[in-house]
């Protein structure tokens, strides 16, 4: 084993534990000569990222390297540039790959350790950056693992800040674009996105999209599909609407990053409030909400109560099916118990005009899967 001290070492465009063997050969003269020699101008530290074709380029103040068992200990601002990723941290170990002598085989990362990866236009955000105080990355996978204190972000240009994952471990597979995200013992994962929205028509003012949060134990995220998939008490809030279940997924469209549907599975509860029509809250077994037709549509032994805003008591409703659109606030419902549906008014009220049970019905909801 040998260790060199030096503020910045540099092995450019060939991997690091392939250049060590010459170097060690050189160190053993003189170590500390050797390595002031190998010094780096200051501002070599931070260059971009090269191209994903390129080898790695890594850098730090401290290594030590075992040339038997192909490991190196480094310590100090460490980084790792390899292709159009990057790994930092306080202090790193590095094993390379078994037979390749220039090829990195995986990094462990601890204090501080925050990983990149770059767009491949250079105008555009990074598609991912992500911190924690722990960390791995194997290379030839293209995974990832950070743990404690989790912060991801997603770029997009269709999103108004990037998108952001919080929790206590991401297990990160940037191949394919797909995360998964557990919570703490303090803490659920909570998941934050604000699209743009398409640009407003001419002389109409702009009105982004509501914001999507999703709280839960566990989150999947796959970059490809536009879609969250949430397991362990989920929460998912936009606006004035809330939807819980045992589990709930959503998409998102793949121009805008608006939502595109929901949908929960599994003791489902919808809440939804409007300052002019009042409230409205429903349990059932499924639900799908469509933005584009902004339906609402739960299934299996629903059980739904709206209270207006000029009627005292709520009124309740018991179907099969049923559907609410919450943009004109018209439901409709069939079936029940014996195949029947069951509507109570309380005493002393009437339907709201265009809200009661001769509403035009609610068109375009559809079962969830």
């Amino acid at each position: 084993m040998f260790r060199v001290t030096s503020r910045t070492f540099k092995a450019p465009a060939v991997a690091l534990l392939a250049a060590l063997l010459p170097l060690a050969a050189a160190l053993r003269p003189g170590p500390l000569l050797a390595a002031r020699r190998t010094q780096a101008s200051p501002g070599a530290r931070r260059q971009p990222a090269p191209d994903p074709g390129d080898a790695a380029t890594i850098t730090f103040d401290e290594i030590d390297y075992d040339e038997g068992a192909g490991v190196a200990h480094l310590k100090g601002n460490v980084e790792v540039l390899s292709g159009n990723r990057i790994l930092r941290a306080d202090e790193m170990t590095v094993k390379r790959r078994p037979g390749e002598q220039s090829q990195m085989d995986w990094a462990k990362a601890r204090g501080h350790v925050y990983l990149e990866e770059k767009a491949q236009t250079a105008s555009a955000p990074p598609v991912l950056t992500g911190t924690g105080e722990r960390g791995e990355y194997h290379d030839q996978e293209q995974t990832a693992t950070l743990e404690d204190n989790v912060v991801l972000h997603y770029g997009s240009m269709s999103l108004a800040e990037p998108a952001t994952i919080t929790g206590a471990r991401a297990d990160i597979d940037m191949k394919v674009d797909r995360a998964v995200v557990h919570r703490s013992p303090e803490r659920q994962v909570r998941t934050l996105v604000k699209p743009k929205g398409r640009p407003p028509a001419t002389g109409e003012p702009e009105t982004p999209p509501e914001p999507i949060e999703l709280t839960s134990d566990e989150v999947t995220r796959d970059g490809k599909a536009r879609t969250f998939v949430a397991t362990g008490d989920p929460l998912l809030v936009r606006g004035s609407s809330r939807m819980k279940a045992d589990k709930i997924w959503c998409q998102l469209e793949q121009e805008t990053d608006v939502l595109k549907d929901a949908h929960g599975d599994g003791n489902v509860v919808i809440d939804n409030e409007d300052e002019k029509n009042g409230q409205l809250h429903a349990t059932g077994d499924h639900v799908t909400y469509v933005q584009a037709t902004s339906v609402i549509t739960l299934t299996g032994h629903v059980h739904a109560t709206q209270k207006l805003k000029n009627q005292p008591e709520a009124r309740t409703a018991s179907f099969a099916e049923f559907s609410y659109n919450s943009n004109t606030r018209a439901w409709s419902g069939k079936g029940g118990a014996g195949g029947r549906g069951t509507l109570i008014f309380p005493q002393g009220t009437t339907p709201a005009p265009g809200s009661g049970p001769r509403a035009q019905p609610a068109t375009g909801g559809s079962r969830s899967k």
